[in-house]
């Protein structure tokens, strides 16, 4: 034999023999028992034998595992926040184990990427929270609709936004922010969504949509709201009520 080709050819002539040799009390060979019972056996695995690691690690409170030393996390269900889990990495998968029963609770695919610290949250594992920041255009047109704000002016604001160049987690902690105005900002609740709405056209038409240039314009837009009704229910003739029951009522205190 000259070669590993030779001696594989060698050996596959050897095999051949043996098998269809037939057995010393049996007048049936080996080929042909498989022949018979090839059809009771499994099928083989689709995906190739991987190599597996395993790490027992504690879920962190936002319900995610640090994968090191890549530094990506993966989300957990909520209820296991504190508490430890079997981990099992493969070069493609992230497969996290209830440690008691080793009962799948999570699976990830591995993110490839090298140390850039992502966080993979499945969407059936987001808290209300995280639901609420994570939320599509549809949401967000819902959310602003349901404030006041015309159809037509929720469009250009969130064209503005994803039209631009900026990445999707700048466009939702603006569009995050600007909907706690609705709720948060220093203005009456009668006069609030109001005065940002107007806030949010008068900023659209100039073209400079920015949380701060909307803060301002609602401000001043209340202001100017609240003068106007200040100055329109103003009566010079109005003399304060006297009160009987209070000694030196408040419209003869003073003697002058």
């Amino acid at each position: 034999m000259r070669d590993l080709k030779e001696l594989n050819e060698k050996i596959a002539k050897a095999c051949s023999f043996l098998n269809e040799k037939p057995f010393t009390n049996k007048k049936v060979s080996r080929a042909e028992l498989f022949e018979e019972e090839k059809n009771y056996l499994h099928k083989p695995p689709q995906k190739p034998y991987a190599f597996f690691d395993w790490k027992k690690l504690t879920v962190d409170p936002g319900h995610c595992i640090k994968i090191n030393p890549d530094g990506h996390c993966y989300s957990v269900p909520i209820e296991y926040i504190g508490k430890e889990v079997i981990v099992q990495l493969s070069k493609d998968e992230v497969i996290i184990l209830e440690p008691n029963c080793c009962r799948t609770i999570a699976k990830h695919q591995r993110c490839s990427v090298g140390q850039a610290h992502k966080t993979y949250i499945l969407p059936q594992r987001l808290t209300e929270s995280e639901k609420y920041f994570r939320a599509d255009r549809q949401q967000y047109r819902e959310r602003f609709e349901k404030y006041g704000l015309s159809v037509t002016l929720t469009d250009q604001l969130l064209n503005r936004f994803y039209e631009s160049s900026q990445t999707k987690l700048y466009i939702q902690k603006q569009l995050k922010a600007i909907l706690k105005l609705y709720s948060r900002m220093e203005i009456e609740t009668s006069l609030r969504a109001f005065s940002i709405n107007l806030a949010i056209e008068e900023c659209l038409k100039k073209d400079m949509v920015e949380l701060r240039l909307i803060r301002l314009v609602a401000c001043r837009i209340a202001r100017q709201l609240r003068d106007s009704k200040q100055s329109s229910s103003f009566n010079p003739n109005y003399e304060t009520p006297k009160h009987d029951n209070i000694r030196k009522n408040y419209y003869h205190w003073y003697p002058y």
